[in-house]
């Protein structure tokens, strides 16, 4: 796995035409890119894109003027601030747009090309036009024929080595193809609420969708994602074709006596032991529900027992056993690590493993059970199951960022304020990229 530093969007139309935005140099013209940042993009490079198109095209190039009339200018009563991003209903729009676009991983091994269709061409270039946005529209050969002298040398690079036509044709094919055991992936979402209905209730979102994907994601994979607390549901069809189901965090509780948690609970013992071969992934609110529903047992924090306002959020050490090395999927990654450090966010803690079914393999000072598999008999197996509760998808520096706006939002105060309060000593530097190598060798080793 390698660490993507720069993030790439191709806006395409259906007649194969690519769509070039003027650059600061008022020379150049180029595609969307950006530099991948851990403070403001938690290294993921759809957050890349997105900051990108909303703090540095002309005017802030708005989510709604690639689909529809401008009338008037959009405002968003949630965003004050360009610092605050996530708090940017555009900003998560884009996220969401971009994160189903096609992906090109062969241009190289440390920049993410995205490629996704504009829709209608005519009305796009009528709002580019109001906007004052000034962009071309051509193929790929009239853009290297008549303007390679006049764009960047990254854009000049990918339209040279990469036939972007060939590219888009063959993520078309794959997207109609049946799935394959091989490659295709669930994601699961616990959002019962929507973006602008979270905001009003008080906290910054989490674009887990967008993390999972952009994290992990690999072209040649088909990933469907199901958001069960809203009811849905994977089936049959497509559970017999699955490599790995991922089941992420969430702010709910595992204990809940909640009629969707009720389903959820269901549908994972029907899981474990109707489809053995299926991998799961469970982190924080995922790994809780999943040893709960199987003879475990979660509860809030000990600390949260005695302060309401307690939440765990930070860097934390994990102790790793012995074990946990012997792995045939550790193994191959030459990692040797056993104390590392983890960003979490979390009010609740499994307290209790079925120990038929699962065995720890990591720890931290104040919790037993931070990492767990399945429980093998033959140690050079890999596990079927790989649950943690902190989080590999978050950098400690995006979550002090998070917790930045969150503080200087709601709270009325300054940025400057909001900063040393993130900045907290509890936030130093993790090792998410290692973690995040452990958790994609699982996912698709087969």
């Amino acid at each position: 796995m390698q660490r993507k530093n720069q993030a790439v969007l191709i806006l395409f139309t259906q007649d194969f035409k690519y769509c070039l935005f003027k650059k600061n140099d008022p020379s150049k013209y180029g595609f969307i890119h950006d530099f991948c940042d851990e403070f403001n993009d938690n290294y993921c490079p759809y957050l890349t894109i997105a900051r990108h198109i909303i703090t540095k095209i002309n005017h802030h190039l708005s989510f709604q003027s690639l689909f529809m009339p401008i009338t008037s200018q959009i405002e968003d009563p949630y965003f004050r601030s360009r610092d605050h991003f996530s708090l940017n209903q555009n900003y998560n729009e884009w996220l969401h747009y971009i994160t189903e676009a096609f992906q090109y991983d062969g241009y190289s091994e440390d920049i993410q090309i995205y490629l996704q269709q504009i829709g209608d061409e005519e009305q796009f270039v009528k709002n580019m036009r109001q906007l004052e946005i000034e962009c071309l529209l051509l193929s790929q050969q009239q853009i290297l024929d008549i303007y390679s002298n006049q764009i960047d040398t990254l854009t000049h690079s990918i339209l040279n080595k990469a036939d972007l036509k060939i590219i888009i044709e063959s993520q078309i094919q794959l997207k109609a193809s049946p799935p394959t055991r091989e490659n295709t992936y669930i994601l699961i979402l616990h959002n019962r609420v929507d973006f602008l209905k979270k905001v009003q209730m008080g906290y910054v979102p989490m674009p887990t969708k967008t993390f999972f994907y952009g994290i992990y994601k690999k072209d040649y994979q088909k990933w469907f994602t199901y958001n069960i607390a809203q009811g849905e549901i994977p089936q049959d069809n497509i559970l017999k074709n699955v490599q790995a189901i991922i089941m992420p965090g969430s702010a709910s509780n595992a204990y809940a006596q909640e009629e969707w948690i009720s389903t959820y609970k269901n549908w994972i013992k029907m899981v474990y032991e109707t489809y053995k071969n299926i991998k799961i992934l469970g982190i924080c609110f995922g790994e809780q529900i999943l040893a709960h529903t199987l003879n475990g047992k979660c509860d809030i924090v000990k600390e949260k027992k005695t302060d309401k306002n307690f939440f765990n959020s930070g860097t934390h050490t994990l102790h790793l056993g012995d074990k946990f090395f012997e792995f045939p999927f550790i193994k191959q990654l030459n990692f040797r690590q056993k104390n590392i450090q983890i960003t979490k966010l979390h009010g609740d803690i499994v307290v209790k493993l079925d120990q038929n079914l699962f065995e720890i393999m990591g720890s931290s000072d104040n919790y037993e059970i931070e990492v767990y598999t399945d429980k093998l008999s033959d140690s050079n197996q890999n596990p079927k199951i790989l649950c943690f509760q902190g989080h590999p998808e978050y950098s400690n520096y995006w979550l002090a960022m998070r917790d930045m706006q969150h503080y200087s939002y709601y709270n009325k105060i300054s940025c400057e304020e909001a900063i040393k309060l993130s900045h907290h000593p509890q936030y130093k530097e993790d090792d998410n990229f290692i973690l995040r190598q452990i958790c994609q060798a699982f996912l698709t080793l087969v």
